[in-house]
């Protein structure tokens, strides 16, 4: 299809949706934040006007950007996925021209997305997103972001690529004209504004956001309300015990400190926070390293996908950077000069969240209902306020308060209507986001990296996101960190909201560094999905609520059906749809279904239940048994917990993994009370209601595929309608490929390190963030098959060290 053509159908698709605004509103008022329909038509001014991103544009318009700006020669080469190669002698001529080219490509992404976390977005979306700007405001995110530019801007390492990637957003912006710049910013009547080096620092705070502002103490608090010690510590167990862990249950923990006392706040009613502002609980990926002994070219292989929310444009941007000093390949964060995940000539480094808790909430006694003093240590302190101007798009203004303790920020205020989230107002935070950090030299040292041994040099000083780094060379050396700053509690339960008098109360610092599980050398497998990176005592020290090892354990499972691995194979792995939980639910069924009442509700194969015993837990997009299994486990963890602790969104809920082992172990628990037979019974009653729902949504016997009971839709970075795509595919959030319909595999990588690299990388979309380009789109349909493309990897004519 045609750019033009294309371009014509996403028109239409607009015109489809402001239909009914051009009659009842005329073609000269704006809606939703929009620009005014007429505008957009304009023969001389309107979309029509518009020239899609090409890679010979591109070229000529960076040739001329770096003849003006006065800097050493860039050369650049666009591959056939249309993944741009820079070449220089010179890094700031280098980072220059990476700021050009992601800025030609990804402007628009790249502002909007530094926009949230600088609480910016009303300015663009209008009054609708004001309760969003609000949050992120008191949230004293901003505030820390530009503490984290100052640091950036102060370290040497840090100081010229940022600014040089800013001159070079800059020099496209000057270039812009009503053919090039962005649709977006026609459609919202608005132009791009001059890039700063603090904008970098919004992305990076914004990842971290997404990857550690979890509020689950409300909801964990609340369930430790309604419930016994005794079921509470049966429920939900401080140090959880279970197999899968990153190291094996190696690792060796630090005294740990016995619990204090608590004070907890008195049974509330929380809310859940609506996906704009509130990170995906399901945030993690994948990684893994196999050493050289498994592999047939007897080369370390290092895989990764990164699990987050669908966007078209894709999040991730490919790019290589070749200098005297670097030559590194991977997935750029648009707006952040240097590469966050991928690989060099001889070494690889590879991500995934760390899950850990660092983010707590206090409550404070006030001295009155005005909120304007709270006790601590035995005195009165003052709560600081401010006033922040927000830009609203159509030129209003709207006036935020901000307050402030030395805790930390408070964000919720009395009488406001529930908005981002309804909780208690005044309760203070705090979370490690909120300091000073500058993670951006860890990766910039990694982009320079020759061998595993740097990795772990590089994050010396990672403050957060906490994350699970892996790294492999081509000696075959293999090393991990469980990098971050994680709060030292001295055992306070950090699952719980607790009331703030005195020092005590809060965090003693932060863990040392040096403590956090790692290891240098391993000739081992290691596998990380997220899960704890170590079981049993002292885990606590680092979070609660990591994810249950079902990933890691397929992973694990696959690599061990073969003694050696050809690299390619491993293709077939990144598109895994197997689930570990469901073959677990599946065994669960058969044991119980020799006995009533589940026996004679089988018996009546509502929905097709026997075809269940031929199932192997695939969920691939045309499995038709899957939907049903899926809504099965669902009605029963639903039934289960809603009536021993409370709704899924005011109370928080054992892992899936402590609900299986009850299943699995004590099916005459005092969980299943209330019938005879126990989780049979109740086994029985959730077939009966899963068919029932499956019909009543699907109509006929109930019956559909996967990829239609979970329909998955990648969205546009700013919810625009017409510019997302709907997508055909298979996979479910205990899947390797961990597809759960608007959030999963962002950036698929497989690098062996033999004396040239061989890779294979995949986003689900395209490097275009232009949504009339052939490249916004191309490779959605090949993502959701699974399929990977192999990488150019471009070798310098001088020869590397790799020690």
């Amino acid at each position: 299809m045609n750019s033009k053509k294309r371009l014509l159908n996403i028109v239409a698709g607009l015109m489809c949706f402001l239909g009914l605004v051009l009659l009842c509103m005329g073609l000269g008022r704006s809606f939703g934040g929009l620009n005014p329909i007429g505008e957009l038509l304009s023969p001389a001014t309107g979309l029509w006007r518009h020239e899609p991103t090409r890679a010979a544009d591109l070229i000529l318009k960076l040739e001329a950007a770096v003849r003006e700006a006065g800097l050493p020669k860039v050369e650049i080469e666009v591959d056939q996925n249309e993944v741009p190669h820079l070449t220089s002698e010179s890094d700031s001529s280098l980072y220059f021209a990476q700021g050009f080219v992601t800025a030609y490509y990804r402007l628009w992404q790249m502002d909007f997305l530094s926009r949230i976390t600088a609480g910016e977005v009303s300015e663009i979306l209008g009054e609708k997103a004001l309760p969003v700007d609000r949050f992120f405001r008191r949230m004293r995110i901003p505030a820390a972001a530009r503490a984290s530019a100052d640091l950036m801007m102060a370290d040497p390492v840090t100081k010229g690529p940022l600014s040089s990637y800013s001159r070079g957003v800059n020099a496209r912006i000057s270039q812009l004209d009503v053919k090039s710049v962005p649709i977006e910013y026609r459609l919202f009547g608005i132009l791009p504004e001059a890039w700063t080096e603090a904008r970098a620092a919004y992305l990076l705070k914004f990842m971290t956001w997404e990857l550690t502002g979890y509020l689950y103490d409300f909801r964990m608090t609340a369930s430790k309300a309604k419930l016994s010690h005794e079921i509470f510590e049966f429920l939900f167990p401080l140090n959880a015990k279970m197999p899968g862990s990153i190291l094996k249950d190696k690792f060796v923990s630090s005294k740990y400190e016995p619990e204090i006392a608590v004070r907890l706040l008195a049974n509330r009613h929380w809310e859940k926070p609506p996906e704009e502002a509130m990170p995906e609980a399901a945030n993690g990926s994948n990684n893994w390293a196999v050493p050289a002994r498994m592999m047939s070219n007897h080369r370390a292989l290092l895989a990764n996908d990164l699990h987050l929310g669908y966007t078209l444009p894709a999040l991730w941007f490919s790019i290589q950077l070749t200098s005297p000093t670097m030559n590194v390949y991977g997935a750029s964060l648009p707006g952040a000069p240097g590469v966050i995940v991928g690989f060099t000539e001889s070494m690889g480094w590879a991500v995934t969240n760390g899950s850990d808790d660092v983010l707590d909430w206090y409550s404070l006694r006030f001295r009155d209902s005005r909120r304007q003093e709270y006790m601590f240590d035995n005195s009165w302190r003052p709560v600081v306020t401010r006033e922040e101007l927000v830009n609203v798009a159509g030129g209003k203004k709207e006036v935020v308060k901000t307050r402030e303790t030395h805790v930390g920020p408070i964000v919720f205020e009395e009488g406001e209507p529930a908005a981002v989230v309804d909780i208690p107002a005044g309760l203070a935070v705090q979370w490690t986001g909120h300091i000073p950090s500058n993670e951006l030299r860890s990766f910039l040292l990694l982009n320079h990296g020759v061998n595993a041994k740097d990795c772990m040099t590089a994050l010396k000083g990672y403050v957060a996101p906490a994350q699970n780094f892996v790294c492999a060379d081509r000696l075959g050396r293999i090393a991990y960190k469980h990098a971050g700053l994680f709060p030292n509690r001295r055992g306070r339960d950090g699952r719980m909201i607790f009331e703030a008098s005195t020092d005590a109360d809060l965090w003693q610092g932060t863990l040392s560094p040096e403590e956090n599980p790692s290891f240098e050398t391993s000739t081992d497998l290691v596998v990380t999905a997220n899960q704890a990176p170590f079981s049993g005592d002292g885990l606590s020290r680092y979070g609660w609520f990591f994810a249950s090892p079902y990933r890691a354990l397929q992973i694990r499972s696959r690599i061990d059906e073969r003694k050696v691995w050809k690299p390619e194979q491993m293709i077939e792995i990144q598109g895994d749809t197997k689930s570990w939980l469901a073959g677990n639910f599946k065994k669960i069924i058969l044991r119980e279904a020799n006995e009533n009442p589940l026996k004679d509700e089988i018996a009546k194969d509502a929905c097709g239940v026997k075809s269940m015993s031929q199932w192997n837990g695939e969920h691939d997009a045309g499995n038709t048994i899957a939907p049903l299994m899926h809504q099965w486990l669902k009605n029963l963890e639903e039934a289960t917990w809603t009536r021993i602790i409370g709704k899924v969104d005011q109370t928080y809920w054992p892992s899936s993994w402590r609900f299986f082992e009850i299943m699995e172990n004590e099916p005459a628990s005092l969980i299943w009370s209330g019938l005879k037979s126990g989780l049979n019974s109740r086994l029985a009653e959730s077939l009966v209601t899963a068919c029932e729902n499956l019909k009543t949504r699907f109509g006929g016997d109930g019956k559909t595929s996967w990829s239609n009971y979970q329909s998955t839709f990648i969205r546009h970075t700013g919810r625009i309608p017409g510019f997302g795509r709907a997508v055909q595919t298979g996979g479910v959030a205990e899947s390797i490929f961990a597809n759960k319909g608007q959030h999963g595999p962002t950036w698929k990588m497989i690098v062996t390190f033999e004396d040239v690299p061989r890779a294979w990388t995949m986003i689900p979309g395209g490097q275009s963030g232009d949504p009339s380009s052939p490249l916004y789109d191309d490779h959605v349909t090949k993502w959701a098959r699974g399929e990977m493309q192999a990488v150019k990897f471009n070798m310098p004519s001088k020869k590397r060290s790799t020690r």
